[in-house]
């Protein structure tokens, strides 16, 4: 019997449905493939991205680490070329990573941060496009503080401008608690155990006569233990101001010399004062120098502060004709006491007709960029581990900012009035002979 039109094309339909779907599954499952294996290739990719992360991290903290433990003497220069072979070699097992070239910065004093990148490329993630992934990772590592007990090494550097004091008054009264500040740092403490000195500054500093064997060429007549400022470059900034010894880099010697100042007022750069009374062991020498300090010129406190450090800077071990002075870092307290009005004119006068334009505060206020560079000293001796105290008189309120950022914490003392001169030198007192010892550790 013959089968129903009707049956017939249902069986047809069907059967042509049936070749439909099975066709459709396929077509989906073909496209749903390409996604599928991305998806898996990206976790795979991200899991060798995630090893190759811990990898960086870890070679990162150690550049870190490496770059804040070398010596204070060396630049952000040396530091960064240390810090980068650390990290190239730390990252030697991972061998499909392109790590670009890291790079260190100082954050603050004592304070390093290296950054650095990679570029893996991805293995299973191309089919989506993505041929490579990019990392990146910091690390930042910085100086903590232990207290140590030991030797006390201090240098009073004192302003002997002319712009120091409005009367004679005040000046006797400060320099009488400047002799009991000498005094009292050596009372109770064992024979040789406290270092002192004093150092007036002005332009520049009045050195020993044997201080002539730190400078080249030969020495001039009636020379009087003046060296001229020497300013260097280092990592790109000019005019910079370094504890560098004679050994590594010389001095010339300072001859006096008349100066044509912007405005045609003629100005004259010279070695006011009386020398330094450096590295002595008790207050016989220290309370008379105080007294007979001299004055005069325009003042450099960039100047001033940089013999400071010299002359607690283990760099110039035996240059002071006492053995083995400076002491190294963290053996005992080092402690730099400068007293300034902050009013100069020495260093614009000097360096910025040839050195391009800066700020200006003034008559007599100095410049932004001779502020710049005394912070640049501060920051470099604070980060040595030593001690520096501001004692600043009114007359500038242009150098504030500049002489609270070279202080250490705490230890910038503004002077209103003479019990103000006392109660700062009281308070610098109270350290005795504690210092601190730094510490580098991992902040990031």
């Amino acid at each position: 019997m013959p089968m129903p039109i009707r049956k017939l094309r249902n069986d047809q339909m069907m059967r042509s449905l049936g070749r439909s779907e099975s066709g459709a599954v396929g077509l989906i499952f073909g496209l749903a493939l390409v996604p599928m294996v991305g998806l898996v290739g990206a976790a795979i990719d991200y899991n060798r991205m995630s090893n190759t992360r811990v990898s960086m991290q870890s070679a990162a903290d150690a550049a870190t680490l490496a770059a804040a433990r070398m010596p204070v003497s060396a630049t952000l220069a040396e530091r960064n070329q240390v810090a980068k072979a650390v990290f190239s070699a730390n990252l030697s097992q991972v061998s499909d990573a392109n790590p670009g070239a890291g790079t260190l910065t100082r954050v603050a004093d004592g304070h390093f941060r290296y950054e650095a990148s990679a570029q893996v490329p991805n293995q299973l993630t191309r089919v989506l496009g993505f041929s490579s992934s990019n990392i990146s990772v910091a690390s930042e590592a910085a100086q903590g503080t232990t207290a140590v007990s030991g030797q006390a090494e201090f240098v009073v550097a004192f302003d002997i401008t002319n712009s120091m004091f409005s009367s004679q008054a005040e000046y006797d009264t400060a320099i009488a608690t400047m002799q009991e500040f000498v005094t009292n740092m050596f009372t109770g403490a064992s024979a040789g155990s406290v270092v002192g000195t004093v150092m007036p500054f002005s332009d520049r500093v009045r050195l020993h006569d044997g201080a002539g064997a730190w400078a080249s060429g030969s020495k001039p007549s009636g020379w009087h233990g003046c060296l001229d400022v020497r300013e260097q470059t280092v990592s790109g900034r000019i005019q910079t101001l370094t504890d560098d010894p004679p050994s590594v880099a010389s001095f010339k010697y300072f001859k006096n010399r008349p100066s044509s100042a912007p405005g045609g007022y003629s100005y004259t750069f010279d070695c006011f004062g009386e020398r330094a009374t450096v590295a002595q062991v008790g207050p016989g020498l220290l309370v008379p120098a105080l007294k007979d300090m001299g004055g005069g010129g325009t003042g450099r406190p960039d100047e001033g502060m940089a013999w400071a450090w010299r002359m607690l800077s283990p760099r110039w071990k035996n240059q002071w004709a006492r053995a083995n002075y400076p002491a190294d870092y963290g053996t005992g307290r080092k402690l730099a006491v400068y007293v300034t009005d902050g009013r100069t004119e020495a260093y614009r006068y000097e360096v910025l007709p040839t050195g391009g334009p800066a700020v200006v505060y003034g008559g007599n206020m100095g410049s932004k960029r001779g502020f710049d560079n005394l912070e640049d000293v501060c920051s470099r001796m604070k980060a040595a581990g030593i001690e520096v105290a501001i004692v600043q008189l009114t007359g500038n309120n242009n150098a504030t900012p500049h002489l609270q950022r070279c202080a250490s914490a705490s230890r910038h003392f503004m002077i209103n009035s003479v019990n103000d001169f006392k109660a700062a030198f009281k308070t610098i007192a109270g350290g005795g002979t504690t210092t601190t010892t730094t510490a580098v550790r991992l902040v990031r």
